[in-house]
């Protein structure tokens, strides 16, 4: 449901606008969302010492022999399949990891609202009007991690296929599906921290939205590789919608947060206006 924050602070007998407490999300959910997301490569990871690169070996050692070639294909084949089924299973995990995070996200909702204004809102949130969005994140963050599934069983098949036909030994045929396995692994952590951050900032503008809250102060994430002008941006008001295409949270990787102002000036010009 929707209601005024502002109103309700007002009659708690708040006098001045507050800042609520900017919602920073923790490393445990980001941890915990790239468990998911570099799971296929951690399979990988296995399957490729395990079975891939005996197969591609014994491949190499017996290029006379017209069946090895098939015996690899069925080894990559089989690969497959078992990466496959993993990238289901945590696909699968998702609303798991979703349920948590909005969990954590309405608590620390609950109290910065209480540490600035002294009120509780927990009769007020309401998940099922803005399940639509919160879908809409999951979909994404599903096609985010079999994408690093796809891509990275799409280039080791080129690296072993490219191997054989020139006699690339094994060593080096690991060392390369190493490199592109590690690169793997980096992507799924920063689309884990991205994910996070960006679901995190769009549960503050929904939780906003329901209470009646147009503005905000823009609030730095603080890391070393920062955006200059996102720096120039801390501590500063803005409305809802503002800067137009570039709000918190919205470029690739970024960190920064809305911090809520709870206007009660606002009520009290309202008051004066009547």
């Amino acid at each position: 449901m929707t209601y005024k924050l502002a109103s309700v602070a007002r009659r708690a007998g708040i006098k001045r606008n507050k800042t609520l407490r900017p919602i920073f999300v923790t490393q445990e959910l980001k941890k915990s969302l790239y468990a998911l997301s570099v799971a296929s490569v951690r399979e990988l990871r296995v399957q490729v010492k395990d079975r891939l690169l005996p197969a591609y070996g014994a491949a190499v050692d017996s290029m006379t022999r017209d069946d090895q070639a098939e015996d690899l294909a069925s080894v990559l084949t089989q690969i497959e399949l078992v990466v496959d089924g993993v990238v289901v299973t945590a696909v699968a995990d998702l609303p798991d990891w979703f349920r948590v995070a909005i969990r954590w996200h309405d608590q620390k909702w609950r109290s910065s609202v209480r540490g600035a204004v002294g009120v509780d809102v927990y009769p007020f949130p309401d998940q099922l009007r803005y399940d639509t969005r919160i879908k809409a994140f999951q979909n994404a963050a599903a096609d985010l991690i079999r994408d690093v599934s796809d891509k990275v069983k799409t280039e080791i098949k080129g690296i072993v296929w490219r191997g054989l036909t020139q006699q690339t030994p094994r060593a080096e045929i690991g060392k390369q599906i190493s490199e592109r396995m590690n690169i793997a692994r980096r992507r799924a952590n920063l689309i884990a921290i991205d994910q996070a951050n960006k679901l995190s900032g769009e549960l503050t503008a929904i939780r906003m939205e329901e209470a009646g809250l147009d503005s905000y102060v823009w609030k730095h994430s603080g890391k070393v590789h920062y955006r200059p002008h996102h720096k120039a941006r801390d501590g500063k008001v803005y409305k809802m919608g503002e800067p137009k295409g570039d709000q918190p949270g919205w470029a690739p990787y970024c960190g920064c947060v809305r911090a809520p102002v709870v206007d009660v000036d606002a009520v009290a010009d309202e008051r004066v206006a009547a």
